[in-house]
């Protein structure tokens, strides 16, 4: 018979012990939704000793990682369909210490752009793109008790990219399709959107990507920059606006790029016809409040 090795041996004393010591106390969890890692540590290691302390054995370290339900994992964007998200993001540990000031100081930071001479009236807008491609993605659908619900999936690595600009406060918009996410791109669409508005002055927010910093651009004699705190997309209107044209394309698939700009240019029309869906929908309280006080 061969001999029992040593370190069941170790494990089978290490279980008696620790039951004997702590009963009623599980010390090993067996629900579903825990990863067990086991591992020895290095020798001569004696400052992680297991809680039996069992001098002579090796030493376990347990670790433990919860996984989370989906109903947990949800971006902080998700809101309601068809409601803005008031600008206040759930409180997490990760947010960092700027998405607050930012929001508190926005009506000031207005003001010292509105009292530089430009003899132009004000107009603040919100930017961003976003990426739609052929690849499609998947959303919950209803589907009878008992029946797997049916999703097609397509994978053709071919991509359109939507930039936009809104005014949150009267929803009026500025859109256009660009065949990628560069500063090239970004400065074709600020000449557009310049020339669409040669009568004021833009002040134009925006997040932190390497393509809204590239030294490369060179913004039109009326058009400013502010910049977004890092990680911090929950405060761009336009986000919210893109969530929504991502839950009306999506279990949908498409064969080429230009059926995709079509189907998202019907997904644009309605707002474009009614500015106070786009308003009630990017109208983030403390940025209408930061505007109505100027």
């Amino acid at each position: 018979m061969a001999p029992v090795p040593e370190v069941v041996c170790q494990l089978q004393g290490w279980w008696s012990k620790g039951a004997a010591k702590k009963q009623g106390r599980r010390t090993w969890s067996s629900r579903a939704g825990y990863a067990r890692s086991l591992r020895r540590s290095p020798r001569g290691y004696e400052k992680g000793r297991d809680s039996n302390d069992l001098s002579g054995s090796s030493v376990l370290e347990r670790t433990r990682h919860r996984v989370l339900s989906p109903r947990w994992c949800r971006s902080a964007l998700e809101a309601p369909e068809g409601e803005a998200q008031d600008g206040q993001a759930a409180a997490r540990e990760s947010r960092p210490p700027g998405a607050g000031g930012f929001q508190k100081n926005f009506a000031s930071t207005i003001r010292q752009s509105r009292e530089r001479p430009r003899g132009k009236p004000l107009k603040v807008l919100a930017f961003d793109e976003a990426r739609f491609g052929l690849i499609n993605w998947h959303r919950r659908r209803y589907c009878p008790k008992g029946f797997r619900p049916p999703y097609i999936v397509r994978r053709a690595y071919k991509w359109t990219y939507l930039y936009a600009a809104v005014e949150p406060t009267t929803g009026e918009s500025f859109c256009l399709y660009l065949p990628g996410m560069d500063s090239g791109c970004l400065q074709s669409f600020l000449e557009q959107l310049s020339e669409a508005y040669p009568h004021h002055h833009l002040l134009v927010v925006l997040d932190g990507a390497p393509s809204h910093r590239s030294e490369g651009i060179v913004c039109p004699t009326n058009v400013d920059f502010l910049h977004l705190p890092a990680y911090s997309p929950e405060l761009d209107p336009v986000e919210r606006w893109f969530q929504e044209f991502r839950r009306k394309l999506s279990n949908r698939t498409f064969e080429t790029v230009e059926l995709l700009q079509e189907a998202l240019g019907q997904a644009l029309l309605p707002y474009w016809e009614e500015p106070a869906r786009l308003r009630q929908l990017t109208g983030f309280s403390w940025w209408v409040k930061a505007i109505d006080a100027l």
